[in-house]
């Protein structure tokens, strides 16, 4: 999709019609930022919703008896997805601790 033009689209325009159009420009900008706060709260709600389901789903698939070769394939799967996920959260508690180490000790060495 095209980027719009901010140019293009006030060329041919007097001063006074762009300025009686920016309440306008203004009220669909504010209804799009809501519409998209409504977009990305509906998906967090689906993900928290759905999550518990398919953290299940892949830890029954890395723990469960293999018995077939997709069965074995499904299993490395799930042990890959297990492990980047806990390296990746891993990462994250990282890096909230350390600059929460850092407020702990300035705030000790203030008190």
């Amino acid at each position: 999709m095209k980027k719009p033009s901010w140019d293009a689209w006030a060329t041919g325009k007097s001063a006074g019609m762009i300025l009686l159009m920016l309440p306008v420009l203004a009220v669909v900008a504010f209804v799009a930022q809501i519409l998209e706060a409504l977009y990305y709260a509906a998906v967090c709600v689906f993900y928290v919703i759905t999550s518990p389901y398919w953290i299940t789903r892949t830890v029954w698939r890395a723990l469960r008896p293999v018995r077939t070769a997709e069965h074995a394939a499904r299993r490395t799967e799930a042990r890959e997805a297990i492990s980047s996920t806990v390296k990746g959260c891993g990462c994250v508690l990282a890096g909230l601790a350390i600059p929460a180490a850092i407020i702990v000790v300035v705030a000790l060495a203030n008190y």
